[in-house]
């Protein structure tokens, strides 16, 4: 069975909303070079393909031994959502990509390679956005203590599915259900027991 949930474009802009300001580390061996963002001042679906991000920030970077922080006065980017597989199971990802950005502070010579070189650093693994779903939507309950045998009931989701339509960004997962049996089962009532029972409330 496949359950999915729908984002509006207004549910798009509240999750970004209250996912910035973040400060996005561009190296795992220097806390040097970082990209700090601001919340968003606009967030449109592009092509039915992936989000367009509008907003402004801060990027420190080091160039030819020199540290160069620089203020961002508009910086856009997309975010394409997909499926990934990972460990050897299904994940969302979300691919971040500079498209355009103030960078005038910069030689021009530069900014071409720069954001280059940035845009090849958002696609390693440690700075991507990742939802490990599986372990999200991990769900384990018992029936109620009157049933006979008892049962705990495993509902798991196995795989993912996005895409945008007219309305949105949609996100779907497969589930699977599984119940396990503690103790054993009961014997069928025989017809006779059912017509001894029945008479006794009679």
């Amino acid at each position: 069975m496949w359950l999915q949930a729908l984002l509006t474009q207004a549910d798009i802009q509240h999750v970004f909303s209250e996912l910035t300001p973040v400060k996005v580390s561009l190296d795992a061996t220097d806390p040097e070079r970082y990209l700090w963002l601001a919340q968003p001042t606009s967030v449109e679906i592009v092509d039915n393909q992936s989000l367009r991000l509008v907003t402004s920030g801060k990027l420190q970077w080091d160039l030819v031994g020199l540290t160069l922080p620089v203020a961002l006065r508009t910086i856009s980017l997309r975010a394409t959502p997909a499926i990934e597989r990972q460990d050897g199971h299904d994940v969302i990802t979300f691919g971040v990509q500079i498209e355009d950005a103030d960078l005038s502070a910069v030689p021009g010579f530069l900014e071409t390679p720069l954001i280059a070189r940035i845009n090849e650093t958002l696609q390693a693994r440690h700075t991507q956005i990742v939802w490990r779903f599986g372990e999200t939507l991990d769900f384990h309950f018992q029936m109620p203590a009157l049933s006979e045998p008892r049962r705990s009931v495993h509902l798991f989701a196995r795989d993912g599915a996005v895409r945008f339509s007219d309305e949105g960004l949609v996100i779907a997962a497969s589930f699977e259900l599984a119940a396990h049996t503690q103790g054993s089962a009961p014997e069928e009532p025989r017809p006779a027991d059912v017509q001894e029972s029945a008479a006794s409330a009679a």
